[in-house]
């Protein structure tokens, strides 16, 4: 399944978008549960139980290591810091609308706030995370898939926000 992201077709800038998110246990050293991966084009989620890897897959480890795949989301820098601590790699190509939102003047740049510039309102439910060992329940996959979903539209809310404003001063010769 994970190889449909390979397939994804680049934009006009060589760029492959995808919605991305962790989950995690909020401990003294924090415990990655999932990786979350929200394929656009094919309306795809894949949630990855990442407690019994010691690797990432390697299909997973290149779409991480790859820049032309642009991971987006809210706190998208902690989430890759997490999970190249969890797996010894390097995550590049990161698009974090925490940080890009108030470039554009949108003062509480969260999932929350930032999804609703989009035809997808995330309303962020409470949660109980499940015990380190513990199966995961619809209800924790579905907000895993809901978390992705609304990280892609971080990118396309950041692509209308800032879609003209940035053009080069000089032409190439």
């Amino acid at each position: 399944l994970l190889s449909s992201y390979f397939r994804l077709p680049a934009n006009e800038l060589g760029q492959r978008p995808i919605g991305i998110d962790t989950e995690f246990l909020p401990e003294k050293k924090k415990r990655l549960l999932t990786i979350s991966l929200y394929h656009p084009v094919s309306d795809v989620c894949v949630v990855i139980d990442v407690r019994n890897l010691s690797d990432a897959p390697s299909m997973l480890q290149y779409l991480l290591n790859s820049p032309s795949y642009i991971k987006c989301g809210v706190g998208t820098i902690n989430d890759a810091k997490l999970i190249d601590e969890y797996f010894s790699s390097n995550t590049y190509g990161i698009l974090d609308g925490s940080v890009l939102g108030p470039l554009a003047a949108i003062r509480t740049p969260n999932l929350e706030h930032l999804s609703s510039y989009s035809d997808f309102f995330l309303k962020k439910a409470s949660l109980n995370l499940p015990e380190y060992d513990e199966e995961f329940d619809i209800k924790f996959l579905r907000y895993n898939v809901q978390d992705a979903i609304a990280s892609y539209k971080v990118y396309e809310v950041i692509c209308t926000l800032f879609g003209n404003q940035v053009k080069p001063k000089h032409q190439a010769v």
